[in-house]
């Protein structure tokens, strides 16, 4: 199965400049045949304090997701969240 995001008509104002910015970093760090799994699986670093990043998504607590890839797009997605509401990114990371 193929994971790939598109954003959609029916959110709200930051969750659509959310979704722009996710679909621009899509373009321009993957091929069009890489999945998110490949693309998480072969990224050269991911930052460890990712893993430090808590907090609610769509419902869902970022740090109880069991699926690797699926809680790697939500530490992005919270990255964002938090960027968009002004955080500096050394709190995000807690670095």
């Amino acid at each position: 199965m193929r994971n790939r995001w598109r954003p959609t008509q029916k959110q709200s104002p930051p969750k659509q400049l959310q979704a722009v910015l996710l679909n621009h970093f899509w373009k321009i760090s993957t091929s069009d045949e890489t999945t998110l799994e490949d693309f998480f699986a072969k990224a050269p670093k991911l930052h460890p304090n990712r893993k430090l990043i808590t907090g609610v998504i769509c419902g869902v607590r970022v740090e109880d997701i069991e699926d690797k890839t699926m809680q790697e797009i939500r530490y992005l997605d919270k990255l964002i969240d938090e960027l968009a509401k002004g955080k500096a990114m050394e709190k995000i990371l807690r670095s």
